[in-house]
């Protein structure tokens, strides 16, 4: 392998269409009037799922929320979640 192997293979991985984005998008489109709105809310859906789980202990420090139980956040990013995909 090549020095630049695991950039090509991770390169692939993140172009490479995902089934379960896929088949979230196919729900999410027969809540929307159009394409473009089921797209962001299922790129805004996942950007807010990544980035608890790439960067919860920053965001908890960052936001005083350091204290607040597992179970309750959990929740809460559950509802956003929810609410991110429902068309308003």
């Amino acid at each position: 392998m090549g020095p630049y192997a695991a950039r090509r293979v991770f390169g692939r991985a993140a172009t490479d269409p995902l089934p379960n984005v896929a088949e979230l998008l196919d729900y999410v489109r027969t809540r929307h009037g159009d394409d473009s709105r089921a797209r962001l809310a299922v790129a805004n859906y996942m950007a807010l799922q990544l980035g608890w789980r790439l960067f919860e202990p920053m965001l908890r420090s960052a936001t005083g929320l350091d204290e607040l139980p597992q179970a309750e956040l959990r929740q809460a990013v559950i509802a956003e979640a929810a609410r991110i995909l429902e068309p308003h």
